[in-house]
C-alpha cells in the first residue's frame, strides 16, 4: 500500500465552522506514516459560474451576475477551508511528511485541486489509489458527505477507511473483522491484508443471525492461516441487539483499533444508501472502519 487518497470537499457550518474532514487526514497520515506511503488531499472544487454572457436573454442580468458571485464566493469559501484544514493537520506532526510531486520513496504528501463533481472526481482519481480515506459519516446533515462516502464505495473498486471523530494511537494493531461469508465480507478482507500483516492481534467475529446462514469464523482463520495469520475466532450466537451493536460491543471489548467491514449499498433512495451494519458503521463511528471495494 503506497498510495492513498482523501478527498475533500471543504463543507462547513457557517455558524459552527469545525474541521470536519480533519480525522481523515489525521487517519491518512498515521496510516501512511506506518506504510512508507503518500497522502494525496484532493480538494473538489467547484468550476467557475458560467460567465453573464452565456446566460439566456430573458434572464435579468443583475440576477444572474448576483447567483454567479454566490457561487464562486461559496466554491472559495470551501477551497479555503480544505486548505486549512490540510496545513493545520501538516503542523500536528512532529516531522510533517515532505511535499512530493511525482512517485517517491518514502512517507510523502501533496495537497491538489481538482475541478468537477464529486462522483466525477472521486470515480476517475479514487481508482489510481490504495485505499481512499473519508470522515465518518456522523456529519451526514451536511450534504456533500454523502455523496463522498457514497462515491468511495461505489466507483473506485478501491478499500475505503472511515476514520472516526478520536484518531487512535495507532490503526490495525488490533483488527477486528466482522465476517458473515458475503462477497462483501471477502472483499473486505482482501483489501485488508496490507493490514493485517502488520497487526499484532486479529480477531474474526461472526454473528449468526436467525435465517441467516453463516460461514463460520473458523473457516475463515484456516485461510488467514495459508497467509501466515494467526487470528481468533468468535461466533456471536442469538443477538439480543442489533447485529452491528453486538459487532461493535465486542470490538471495543477486545480494544480494536480497526473493525474490517463488507459494505451494503442497497440503493439512492434519498439517505437510505446502506445496509444496517453500514450504515451503522457509518451513522455511530466507534473505531476506524475499513469497508472493501
Amino acid at each position: 500500500m503506497k498510495k492513498l487518497m482523501t478527498p475533500l470537499s471543504g463543507q462547513y457550518d457557517p455558524e459552527n465552522p469545525a474541521d470536519l474532514e480533519a480525522p481523515a487526514l489525521r487517519a491518512a497520515f498515521k496510516v501512511a506514516e506506518a506504510f512508507d506511503a503518500h497522502v494525496e488531499a484532493v480538494s473538489i472544487v467547484d468550476p467557475p459560474a458560467e460567465s453573464i454572457k452565456e446566460w439566456p436573454l430573458w434572464l435579468p442580468g443583475g440576477g444572474a451576475a448576483a447567483v454567479c458571485e454566490m457561487i464562486d464566493d461559496a466554491s472559495e469559501a470551501r477551497r479555503n477551508h480544505a486548505r486549512r484544514q490540510y496545513d493545520g493537520v501538516l503542523a500536528e506532526w512532529a516531522s510533517p511528511p515532505p511535499t512530493a510531486e511525482e512517485p517517491t520513496p518514502g512517507f510523502s504528501t501533496r495537497f491538489v485541486e481538482r475541478a468537477g463533481t464529486i462522483r466525477d472526481t472521486i470515480g476517475y482519481y479514487g481508482k489510481l489509489a490504495d485505499l481512499l480515506v473519508v470522515a465518518s459519516s456522523d456529519m451526514m446533515w451536511l450534504e456533500p458527505f454523502t455523496p463522498i462516502i457514497e462515491a468511495c464505495l461505489t466507483l473506485t473498486g478501491r478499500p475505503v477507511l472511515v476514520a472516526p471523530k478520536e484518531t487512535p494511537e495507532r490503526i490495525g494493531a488490533r483488527v477486528v473483522i466482522a465476517w458473515d461469508g458475503s462477497v462483501a465480507a471477502s472483499r473486505a478482507v482482501a483489501g485488508s491484508l496490507p493490514f493485517l500483516h502488520r497487526a499484532d492481534e486479529i480477531h474474526v467475529l461472526s454473528c449468526e443471525e436467525k435465517k441467516k446462514p453463516q460461514l463460520e469464523a473458523e473457516a475463515l482463520v484456516e485461510a488467514l492461516a495459508w497467509h501466515g495469520l494467526e487470528a481468533r475466532p468468535e461466533s456471536i450466537a442469538a443477538p439480543s441487539r442489533s447485529a452491528a451493536e453486538e459487532l461493535f460491543e465486542r470490538a471495543r471489548e477486545v480494544d480494536g483499533d480497526l473493525m474490517v467491514l463488507g459494505a451494503r449499498v442497497k440503493g439512492r433512495a434519498h439517505r437510505l444508501l446502506f445496509g444496517s451494519v453500514t450504515e451503522f458503521a457509518l451513522d455511530e463511528p466507534r473505531l476506524a472502519t475499513l469497508f472493501g471495494p
